[in-house]
């Protein structure tokens, strides 16, 4: 094949994967430390809350979110001991980094009188500096707001990020629908942007064979017989509907790929 050909048939397919992977922003990678309380509440709603809180902001679409199980073990596993107060933010970027995650979220539950105020920090790992703070307060009982207030929480610190999908909110006592899965697409989308520019190739190569059987047919000499020239003239049109073929096909992939990426 023709170098500069080859050259042209690369760029069409980088080109056509980097239209694919612009659509998939990497989405920030967090953890949900152990929320701190005052005597109003108890370690084991705090870690309940802990829980509700990573999985509030995992809905969201924000963010990916380290599960808490998960979590747990890598901390275990590097010996680290949240023994007394894990508050400071030393201690915080110390967290972040044994996870391996690019931000960390903390938060801590008050009650005053009557209302439950929580407040949520997203501090950057790698530099300790606090990127969102969000308060919120609730008048109620907990085991009445706790659902509400996390979900709340959550949502107002979804939107500091640029990749929040917003959240739907299913009216009481409806059924939520499940969403479709759409992990096949980026995979579909390749292979049908792979196979149209092999399809593209194809009808270079068809091309070239054409543009050599008709200059074999206009350099005939006079002596060559009737036959071998319509045999070679045959040969060019065949070549020339497989060339119109392939780059038509080539096409539609590349066109269909870009679709089923980008529309479904």
């Amino acid at each position: 094949m023709h170098p500069i050909w080859l050259r042209n048939s690369l760029l069409v397919l980088f080109c056509f994967c980097g239209l694919l992977f612009a659509q998939n922003p990497k989405l920030p990678n967090i953890a949900v430390s152990d929320f701190t309380g005052d005597a109003t509440v108890t370690p084991e709603q705090l870690q309940f809350i802990s829980g509700k809180m990573a999985a509030e902001l995992l809905a969201s679409g924000a963010f990916t979110v380290l599960e808490r199980g998960r979590m747990q073990t890598i901390l275990r596993e590097q010996g680290f001991q949240q023994a007394g107060n894990c508050s400071g933010s030393e201690c915080q970027v110390q967290i972040g980094q044994l996870l391996g995650v690019d931000q960390l979220v903390t938060g801590s539950l008050v009650k005053f009188g009557p209302t439950y105020m929580v407040r949520l920090d997203l501090l950057d790992v790698g530099t300790g500096r606090i990127l969102k703070s969000v308060d919120l307060q609730k008048k109620g009982e907990l085991y009445e707001i706790v659902v509400e207030l996390c979900s709340e929480a959550a949502q107002k610190l979804a939107q500091s990020s640029s990749a929040a999908t917003p959240k739907v909110n299913v009216p009481s006592g409806a059924v939520p629908v499940q969403g479709k899965s759409h992990s096949w697409k980026l995979p579909v989308a390749i292979g049908l942007g792979l196979a149209g520019v092999g399809g593209l190739v194809l009808g270079k190569l068809a091309d070239q064979k054409m543009v050599d059987y008709r200059t074999t047919y206009r350099n005939f000499p006079a002596t060559t017989s009737q036959t071998n020239r319509d045999i070679t003239w045959e040969n060019a049109q065949n070549e020339q509907s497989k060339r119109n073929l392939f780059y038509g096909v080539g096409g539609a992939l590349l066109a269909l790929g870009l679709t089923v990426q980008f529309v479904f």
